[in-house]
């Protein structure tokens, strides 16, 4: 699958957006079990793209969060303990 450098700019926004594949595919105007192969394929240039836009805003998600568990609020001081266990669960 080829996509314009356009078109990646775009799929790297849809996916920062947590937008489904079928619906990225449908934005970009591409066959979806296309996308969904070229997003499983090793080495793939979309695949990179779309899960770099995807993790860059949960990082920013995360910061917020973190911040937010630093003033007190409860909520966020859950998340964050979650995050923590993931971590360590993730080192093993």
């Amino acid at each position: 699958m080829e996509l314009t450098e356009e078109d990646l700019a775009r799929l790297e926004e849809y996916a920062g957006l947590f937008l489904s594949v079928d619906e990225i595919a449908i934005l970009l105007s591409v066959n979806v079990k296309d996308l969904r192969i070229e997003l499983k394929r090793d080495n793939s240039e979309i695949g990179k793209r779309y899960f770099h836009a995807k993790l860059m805003s949960q990082l920013e998600i995360r910061r917020q969060v973190i911040n937010f568990a630093k003033k007190g609020s409860p909520q966020a001081e859950n998340s964050v303990r979650e995050y923590m266990k993931k971590q360590v669960l993730s080192e093993k």
